[in-house]
């Protein structure tokens, strides 16, 4: 598992299912704290060497999401700079981030610009993928911008994320992102191909 994962983290090496049965009463349990508690224990399995204790606080937040507040956010974007790697970033990304300012979006735009103009990579990609559930609601603006903004760099994670943005909106509307390909020549071959992989 830890070389899976470039062996960046070590791993007690639990598979996901026996993970989910180890967990399961500690989760159950975890409904019954207040979110000041669920961020300080997040804080502290985050510092844990083990990934699994990553994926864990991961799964505690999610199960409390109707608790989630403005310090919530500010968590999000502290774990996603934390021990950085797509297992987590792209989760906290879009089911957790993305998902909590989807409330009142107007409101927090100004924090997605600010990920945009992040020198921290992982920030430019939360960016671009935080509205990958959001279907007929995403503000392509947004979208674009962040796009547009790392579009030239050969960073392997930013153009994998363009080209995935890019794909789940081809799901309801494939016109607009067959034209941004085509408008766009200075696109990576990966972005193009992962945009359009279910339309070529």
């Amino acid at each position: 598992m830890a070389a899976y994962m470039k062996n960046l983290f070590p791993y007690y090496g639990l598979q996901k299912p026996v993970r989910a049965a180890l967990q399961k009463d500690f989760i159950a349990l975890s409904k019954s704290f207040a979110i000041d508690e669920i961020h300080e224990i997040t804080l502290q399995l985050w510092a844990i060497p083990e990934r699994e204790m990553q994926y864990l606080a991961m799964d505690m937040l999610y199960a409390n999401k109707r608790k989630w507040n403005d310090d919530t956010l500010s968590l999000f974007e502290q774990l996603i700079t934390s021990k950085s790697w797509w297992d987590t970033v792209d989760l906290l990304a879009s089911k957790m981030l993305g998902a909590y300012i989807k409330k009142d979006y107007a409101h927090y735009q100004k924090r997605v610009y600010a990920y945009m103009q992040s020198k921290d990579m992982w920030l430019n990609r939360t960016a671009i993928i935080h509205q990958l559930t959001y279907r007929r609601e995403i503000k392509l603006e947004i979208l674009e911008a962040a796009i547009l903004n790392v579009i030239h760099q050969k960073e392997f994670f930013l153009q994998k994320a363009i080209g995935w943005a890019l794909r789940q909106h081809a799901k309801v509307d494939v016109d607009y992102v067959q034209a941004f390909v085509n408008t766009h020549a200075v696109m990576s071959n990966l972005a193009k191909r992962e945009a359009l992989k279910h339309h070529l």
